[in-house]
């Protein structure tokens, strides 16, 4: 990377973001603008923000559609964040987490359970149309995986052609879509200068074995350019309910073709609607690991 490379950080929604929403991309950068300032001291600037969105071609297939109201869901957010902001870096520990009305693992507990019994019965494809039917549809019409696909892939060959300092946060399924982009660019990048330096996950279902295996490249391939992986998943998040990716991954690093893929286990506050919510991308966000590793991609490209 040359002296003078641009910062890009490519955002990357999960599913629930509706088409009529404010961009939800404002929500993310006031989150992490604030982590970075509350634990670091530092401005979020010089950075060129490229949010990624798909929720036009998802939102049809979304099973809560018909119980949305903008209005309201745009007002329970912005006091989520405020509450989150609101929240000092060593609040986020279990006790306070275990304080946050509703707070219960049934939900992961009863995923845990219910995914090796799908399994042996042979209803794992059932149980994924059932809890992510925008990724069965994204896998069955390649016309629609090449479009969601696209939306990703077009930003980021241009930041690698530029050879920007590239960081990519993505949230649920947009970290499967942001996966097989990977792939899809890396088929399609020859310069070996070329490179993610850091992608982070969160509350990702990555390392569930049916999804997994779905993913681009598979299972005689993987992307060649990753450099850094850092993977969050929060207690009782039902979507990331195996929130470890390093061990389902080990081969990328047997095989060199990335240099770190790290798990981290955290504690997510966001309250939604009154209840607690481990799966919100504004708990993520606003996570002090979250900043940490902001902070230290914006360091490293002063760094190189």
């Amino acid at each position: 990377m040359n002296a003078t490379a641009v910062n890009t950080l490519i955002l990357v929604h999960g599913r629930g973001c509706q088409p009529e929403d404010p961009p939800y991309e404002a929500d993310w950068i006031e989150a992490l603008t604030h982590g970075l300032n509350r634990d670091h001291g530092k401005p979020f600037t010089e950075v060129n923000v490229i949010p990624v969105h798909y929720g036009d071609v998802t939102e049809r297939l979304d099973p809560a559609r018909e119980k949305y109201d903008p209005i309201l869901d745009r007002a329970d957010r912005r006091n989520a964040l405020d509450a989150l902001m609101a929240l000092r870096a060593k609040d986020f520990r279990r006790s306070r987490y275990e304080a946050v009305p509703g707070q219960s693992p049934l939900k992961e507990f009863l995923t845990d359970l219910g995914v090796p019994l799908s399994r042996a019965l042979g209803l794992a494809n059932r149980r994924l149309a059932h809890f992510y039917p925008e990724l069965t549809a994204y896998w069955e019409d390649d016309a629609l995986a090449a479009d969601l696909r696209s939306r990703i892939c077009s930003p980021l060959i241009d930041a690698l052609h530029r050879g920007d300092h590239i960081m990519v946060i993505s949230h649920c399924i947009g970290t499967v879509l942001a996966y097989d982009a990977f792939w899809d660019a890396s088929q399609a990048t020859t310069d070996e200068n070329q490179r993610v330096h850091t992608w982070l996950t969160l509350g990702s279902p990555l390392a569930d074995d049916d999804v997994r295996h779905r993913l681009g490249g598979q299972p005689e391939g993987f992307p060649n350019l990753l450099i850094n992986w850092f993977n969050l998943a929060a207690e009782d998040d039902p979507v990331c309910h195996d929130e470890t990716v390093a061990n389902d991954f080990k081969a990328m690093l047997n095989e060199r073709h990335i240099s770190r893929i790290h798990d981290y286990h955290i504690y997510n506050l966001a309250e939604r609607y009154g209840r607690s919510d481990p799966h919100d991308a504004l708990g993520y966000l606003c996570h002090p690991r979250t900043a940490a590793l902001l902070h230290d991609w914006l360091s490293s490209s002063s760094d190189t």
